[in-house]
């Protein structure tokens, strides 16, 4: 039979039970869905995290200190940690603390607010979404300005919040009118961040520090390029805590631990669900030898007509062969686009429940073509043993049977 001849004959085949056909597939289908929603997902959230925290951002970290007499560094304690770690370009540190505000008519009960210094946002590699940002002429002055981050602004304006609008307004945080001059692009270390930037100067003036005039929440430092960031950290670590006379607890956390504890995590989700995924497809494959075995059983009369009018054993191999195969795209076909759809659906739930931007399914080439070859292995695997029964059939015993 000619190549074509057998193509006809199993698409015939096939679409002369096609409900048969379609529930065969449907494990096939549920397989390979799994395998492209769980892909597709993991790969847009770690694009996403990648987008927001920036490449720079693995050259970043955050240092705090839990001490018996305090809860922070001090100005005195930071100059002594850049002078022991010379592989941190910038240290700077900011204060933290919540307090009550009104945007426009509405009262906020506990905002979160931040005083920086302005080389905070090179070391959080912040980018602006619209405005400008703090300069050191806010801070000498102690200016009432602020920078609003992503986080903060759709928490007072909604998921629609516009940036450029924003700029201009103004907003009271404990009693004192500020304006915004900026607000922040959902990036870099302020990805997440819900707080009101301003001058660290200000804050401690207008707004008061939560532990002392002194002393620093928590200190951003920013390596230089090249150095190894994890080394620097347990540097600065050792550093922090001689100074202190081991009397507290010092936390250095690289940026990167961020990216890597989403991956570990996904990376558990991925493998869980490809699991599963394989069980679906042996359970698929199995269905698909099923319904093989039952087509050779009822269409023995045919094989036998065929093998008799001049069909080789190699033809018979070849039409049910392709017959298995051809479920098994179609069932991978469905469930790649079963799969992005449901991806689709995932990531908007995820985005919205963790609060961050928007996350966008992603189905890498190599997964997609792997898939379409898993997918033909599958038909091969669990339709020889059937195109093998087929064709060992005697044509003469087979033209008897019905």
């Amino acid at each position: 039979m000619r190549p074509a001849d057998v193509c006809r004959e199993s698409v015939r085949a096939l679409a002369h039970n096609r409900g048969r056909t379609a529930l065969t597939a449907l494990g096939v289908v549920i397989g390979i869905a799994a395998v492209i929603a769980m892909t597709a997902l993991v790969t847009g959230v770690r694009s996403a995290m990648a987008e927001r925290l920036g490449l720079s951002q693995a050259r970043a970290a955050s240092i705090t200190y839990a001490g018996a007499d305090a809860l922070g560094l001090t100005e005195a304690d930071v100059a002594a940690l850049r002078a022991a770690v010379p592989g941190f370009e910038i240290l700077s540190g900011s204060v933290s603390t919540t307090t009550s505000a009104t945007w426009g008519t509405e009262a906020v009960k506990d905002m979160g607010v931040l005083g920086v210094s302005p080389d905070w946002f090179e070391a959080a590699s912040a980018r602006l979404a619209a405005g400008r940002l703090l300069d050191a002429a806010d801070g000498e002055s102690a200016s009432r300005v602020v920078v609003l981050t992503d986080g903060l602004l759709r928490q007072l304006e909604g998921e629609s919040a516009d940036p450029v609008a924003a700029v201009g307004r103004r907003v009271t945080i404990a009693g004192t009118p500020f304006e915004v001059v900026g607000v922040l692009a959902d990036a870099g270390a302020a990805s997440g961040l819900s707080s009101a930037i301003m001058p660290l100067r200000t804050l401690r003036q207008r707004v008061g520090s939560p532990d002392g005039a002194d002393l620093y929440t928590s200190v951003l430092a920013f390596a230089r390029e090249g150095e190894d960031v994890d080394g620097l950290a347990r540097e600065a670590t050792s550093a922090i805590e001689a100074r202190k006379g081991g009397s507290g607890k010092a936390s250095v956390w690289p940026m990167k631990a961020a990216m890597e504890q989403s991956d570990a995590v996904m990376g558990s989700f991925q493998l869980l669900l490809t699991c599963i995924a394989g069980v679906s497809l042996l359970v698929g494959g199995i269905g698909i030898m099923n319904m093989m075995l039952t087509s050779v059983t009822e269409r023995t009369r045919e094989i036998g007509l065929r093998r008799a009018l001049g069909a080789r054993r190699s033809d018979i191999v070849a039409q049910f062969l392709l017959e298995a195969v051809l479920v098994c795209l179609a069932g991978g076909a469905a469930g790649m686009a079963a799969g992005y759809a449901a991806a689709w659906g995932f990531a908007g739930m995820a985005a919205q429940m963790a609060g961050s931007g928007a996350i966008t399914p992603q189905v890498p080439a190599a997964v997609a073509g792997s898939t379409v070859a898993v997918s033909a292995a599958v038909g091969v695997v669990f339709g020889l043993y059937p195109a093998w029964r087929a064709a060992r059939l005697s044509p003469v015993e087979a033209l008897r049977h019905g």
